[in-house]
């Protein structure tokens, strides 16, 4: 059974926190992809909390993309979790 992959996001506080779910595999590159570069955030956030845990499906594509989401919201004053 192949699973769309997903990102949400929300902001508590000064913290961006993503919720990431379904199959993050070179299949959805596509659409992993529209969902990293969808993503817009306010200035003020000052770290990146990135929840996986209801991602069914992982490859070396969806690391890739977790680290380039990574690159994308790492701020200078905060970390990324």
């Amino acid at each position: 059974m192949t699973t769309n992959a997903f990102l949400t996001g929300n902001t508590e506080g000064t913290r961006l926190v993503l919720t990431a779910s379904g199959s993050w595999t070179a299949r959805h590159a596509s659409e992993i992809d529209q969902l990293i570069s969808a993503l817009a955030w306010e200035g003020t956030t000052q770290s990146v909390q990135v929840d996986m845990g209801a991602v069914r499906g992982f490859d070396t594509y969806g690391a890739w993309q977790l680290a380039r989401l990574r690159r994308l919201t790492e701020t200078p004053a905060g970390g990324f979790e």
